[in-house]
């Protein structure tokens, strides 16, 4: 069981954190800095495949994955507007 939340716990965050990093490429995108938009390149494939190759294994893992998309989404965007 604990190990469970263990797992449920590193998909959340794992996406969490994608998803705030995809914010940041996306920014670095649309500002036209090539080389950060290339730094934020790197962890947002290097966390994508660790997180994905996690929920093939464990299909349930998409719940709490999904849940963790949704807010570094928010977060990352809520940070945004935040900061002007």
């Amino acid at each position: 069981m604990t190990t469970d939340i263990w797992y449920a716990a590193t998909a959340f965050v794992g996406l969490f954190a994608l998803d705030w990093i995809w914010g940041k490429y996306i920014n670095a995108t649309a500002h036209g800095t090539p080389l950060a938009a290339a730094l934020w390149a790197v962890p947002t494939y290097v966390v994508g495949v660790a997180i994905t190759l996690e929920v093939f294994q464990r299909p349930w893992l998409l719940v709490p994955a999904a849940l963790g998309s949704f807010a570094g989404t928010y977060y990352s965007v809520w940070q945004k507007r935040r900061k002007g």
